[in-house]
């Protein structure tokens, strides 16, 4: 995630440059009264995202947690990530803060006036440590204490204080309880159903997250309880214990049986090594046997889709993908897709790291509508199993089914 937190912070600097800065000041105007208000403003909307990035960019060994998980939602929103990238990006983000004692310790420190407001400091205290705080106050934390100036002891201090007195707010109470729900619902929960998901979605209500990355964390979670179910499902598709009817046109009984016996054998090996310790051509070899004996060609798509699991690593995926995408391309209308990922492909050898993250997202998300089109097609797949020739792997099959049709001839 460092990389990636590290483009973030560039994201955000670049909208501060920019001066695309989105005013989040109006949440605050009813606390704010009198001359205040007029003499603050511009430099809180700009501090508002200062202050996002000195949470982001803190190292682990100081406590300052990520307290504005709504106003980094709205970002993530509007920010290079691609989709799932976004809800990994943002759980992490609720991870480190519960690393860094938000559940565990009283020593985590808050450092948003907005927070400090609410457990009770006055606004001019929140504020002077609010805008103090990149300069004066954090790097005071790396320190050892006992080189500290009597000034610099007197900062630490104000700024525990600070911290001490937003903890008493609703609003860090909220945070803290939203943090708890999260790791007992997600991040400590071996077996996610779809009542945890809802309690964890109403969490994120509680804390501002934006409406739209929550529907992504949801759907996100809600494939996650898919992803564990599927294996169970795809392993009766491949067990062979049930007989099928031999094709009259393709064997016959004898040689239905025989091969019936070496598919066995080819999944029980499969299996055995494990699917990362398997070659294609053991793969293809069963579904070829699997196609001789009329097994229905669903079975052996379903079969071919368990034994080669989706990398997820976008450049790995558009390369194995590739071959499969341009056979359904003109049939699919896939080549304006395919023509922006092969020159995002191109482009990430001779681009910055900026432009690098931006294609491989590119290729990322122009590959996920391709596969979605071409999911229920599998005539590829087939058209593979039919050309394979297995040469000399395990071609003594071949060899009994030969001889055993001049022995049927010569009785005959």
């Amino acid at each position: 995630m460092d990389s990636e937190k590290e483009q973030f912070i560039k994201f955000l600097k670049t909208k501060i440059e920019n001066d695309t800065v989105h005013n989040y000041l109006q949440k605050f105007h009813s606390m704010i009264s009198g001359s205040f208000k007029n003499e603050i403003e511009n430099r809180y909307e700009q501090n508002e995202l200062k202050q996002l990035i000195v949470q982001l960019s803190n190292n682990e060994n100081i406590p300052v947690i990520v307290n504005r998980l709504d106003l980094l939602s709205d970002y993530i929103e509007d920010s290079f990530l691609h989709k799932n990238r976004r809800v990994a990006f943002f759980l992490e983000v609720m991870k480190d803060n519960i690393e860094k004692g938000i559940l565990t310790d009283n020593k985590f420190i808050i450092t948003d006036v907005y927070y400090m407001i609410d457990g009770g400091l006055s606004y001019k205290k929140a504020l002077k440590i609010h805008l103090g705080l990149e300069d004066k106050y954090l790097p005071l934390l790396e320190k050892n204490q006992e080189d500290l100036s009597e000034k610099e002891q007197k900062r630490i201090k104000e700024l525990e204080t600070a911290s001490e007195i937003s903890k008493k707010g609703t609003h860090t109470m909220n945070l803290i309880e939203a943090h708890k729900i999260i790791e007992n619902n997600l991040f400590k929960n071996k077996n996610l159903k779809q009542e945890d998901i809802e309690i964890i979605i109403e969490s994120l209500y509680t804390m501002g997250i934006n409406a739209k990355l929550s529907k992504e964390i949801r759907s996100y979670l809600e494939k996650e309880i898919t992803k564990k179910e599927e294996p169970k499902a795809k392993k009766i598709i491949l067990n062979f214990s049930k007989k099928e009817e031999p094709s009259k046109k393709l064997v016959n009984d004898s040689e239905y049986k025989e091969i019936r016996k070496e598919i066995k054998k080819c999944y029980v090996d499969i299996i055995s090594k494990g699917l990362d310790n398997v070659s294609k051509e053991e793969i293809m070899y069963c579904a070829k046997l699997m196609l001789e004996i009329g097994t229905d060609e669903q079975e052996i798509t379903n079969f071919l889709t368990y034994m080669n699991p989706v990398s997820e690593n976008p450049i790995t995926r558009y390369i194995e993908e590739l071959d499969r995408l341009k056979y359904y391309e003109q049939k699919l209308g896939l080549s304006d897709s395919i023509k922006l990922m092969d020159e995002g492909f191109e482009e990430l050898f001779i681009t910055t790291n900026d432009d690098y993250v931006f294609w491989k997202n590119t290729i990322n998300e122009e590959l996920d509508k391709c596969l979605d089109k071409t999911k229920n097609h599998h005539s590829y797949e087939l058209q593979k199993v039919r050309k394979f020739s297995p040469k000399n792997y395990k071609t003594h099959w071949l060899i009994w089914v030969f001889l055993s049709h001049i022995f049927f001839i010569f009785i005959l």
